[in-house]
This record gives C-alpha cells, structure tokens and sequence, in this order.
C-alpha cells in the first residue's frame, strides 16, 4: 500500500499513535538532512516506524537507496553539509552538530548526528525501488517505511494491525531467513509474538537456501546485531566449498578457540 501521510494517519486505529506518528513525520520533515534525504530519494523502512507506532525507544535510523547512483552522491553531500556547519561553527562561535562516520561493514555505514544513529545500508540486495525493498524484509511489522523523495508511507497491508495487535508474520519471500531465526529473540523481549506456524515457515524456508559456499551462510546474517556470531564467523574461510557436516565441527573448532580467548580475557564463554 502506498498512502500520502495524511491518509495513513487515518488508518492508525488509536489516537495516541495517530498523534505520535504524526509529530515523528513533522519531526522528519524539520530534519537538518531532510533536503539531502530527499535529493538522494533515501527510504526510511524497518525498526524507527515500527518502534514509534508500538511505543518503544528508536534505537537508529535505518537508510535505503533506491539506485546505487545515490552512494556517492548521498556521502559528497554529507561532507559537504559538514564542511558548511564546520564554517558556521567557527566563523560564529556556534556549536551545531555533525554528521559522523562511527562504524563500517559491507553491510551498512553507520553515522551518528547528535545523539541519533544512521545507519545508511549498502547491501546491493537492498538497494531497489521502495517497494521491492520492503517486500525483501522477513517481518511484517518492519515492512514499512517512509520515501523522503514523495513524502509517502510505503507498507504491507497487514503491518499495521501486526503492530497494534504485536504479532508476527514472516514474509516468505524475506532473503536472510537464518537471520530471522535470531530477530525472533529481538522482538519477543519487545513483548511481540510469533506462532509456530509462521517459525515453520521460517525453518522451511531456510530449508530452501542453496548453499555453494560458507559465505553463502554468512551473508544470512548480515544485519545480526549478535556479537558472538560475527566474531564466530570472521574464523571461516568464507571460500570453502559448502558441506553441512564440515561446517558444524569448524563452527565447534571456531567456538572452543573463541572461548580460550574469552577466557583470557574474563569475558563469558560460548
């Protein structure tokens, strides 16, 4: 569904949300980047919406580009944005804040503004039009986002009663379903709740991956906030050839020699 924000405001069922939903867009729309976002036809999909409409903090900002043209053009136009704030900051004394590169992978560059987190995601399987990026996204209640090039609320049909009612629907045709398994953990401690039925289609879908290499199985858990797969993953020798057997025990050869580091260094074992 594709609504302008009046109309989408009117489909939230309560007022409280309508109300926080609103200020979140009149907040976007003062945003100091909302010009860059929007020359760069950036899409905010994911967690920020879904946080606001069921009442939990934003922990970042998560940015798509709809064509890979927008990378280069988007970060010149940040530096840039920076270099006039550093001019102001020191012809006029001002303090007003920049944008900030703090962290990097091949899946996102994550810049912090202030006390807000940007996650800019460069993954090129999701790099597409709106639509097709949400229809990539395994949960229903994240398959929703905001395009700042014509100010519409893209989402699922479904999204918002998922949001309202805290259940999960897993999108079948989601890219990273051995991902998903992990999530379920993430929105579960949120007090959101999934059936068995839709864990069975997850585990059928992971079923359904072909893999060639171990790095077909990494890229599954890109987007993983869980620290001790990617220091688990970083021991593989991404280039080998896929086999279910050899890959459990160098997951075991990997995991004891992370525990004897661990243990070095007091942290819990694995």
């Amino acid at each position: 569904m594709i609504n302008d924000i009046k109309t989408f405001i009117t489909n939230i069922k309560t007022d409280y949300n309508k109300n926080n939903i609103e200020s979140f867009f009149k907040f976007l729309n003062s945003f100091p980047l909302y010009n860059i976002l929007k020359k760069n036809k950036m899409f905010l999909a994911g967690g920020a919406i879904t946080s606001k409409l069921s009442r939990m903090t934003i922990n970042d900002y998560d940015l798509y580009f709809t064509n890979e043209k927008y990378i280069k053009t988007l970060f010149n136009d940040i530096n840039k944005f920076n270099e006039h704030v550093n001019d102001i900051n020191y012809k006029y004394n001002k303090k007003l804040k920049t944008v900030n590169l703090s962290y990097k992978t091949d899946n996102a560059l994550t810049y912090e503004y202030g006390d807000m987190i940007l996650q800019f995601i460069i993954n090129k399987n999701f790099i597409n039009e709106p639509n097709k990026i949400l229809n990539n996204f395994d949960f229903s209640i994240n398959q929703i986002g905001y395009y700042f090039y014509n100010n519409n609320i893209y989402y699922n049909n479904i999204t918002l009663n998922d949001i309202e009612e805290r259940i999960i629907h897993y999108n079948i045709n989601s890219i990273n379903p051995i991902n998903s398994i992990f999530r379920i953990q993430k929105y579960e401690t949120k007090l959101f709740n999934i059936s068995n039925i839709e864990i069975f289609k997850i585990l059928l879908s992971i079923n359904n991956c072909e893999f060639k290499t171990y790095s077909d199985v990494i890229t599954q858990l890109k987007g993983s906030s869980t620290e001790y797969l990617n220091d688990l993953t970083k021991l593989l020798n991404i280039n080998k050839t896929y086999d279910f057997n050899n890959l459990v025990n160098d997951i075991e050869i990997n995991k004891n020699k992370l525990n004897v580091i661990n243990k070095l260094n007091n942290k819990p074992l694995l």
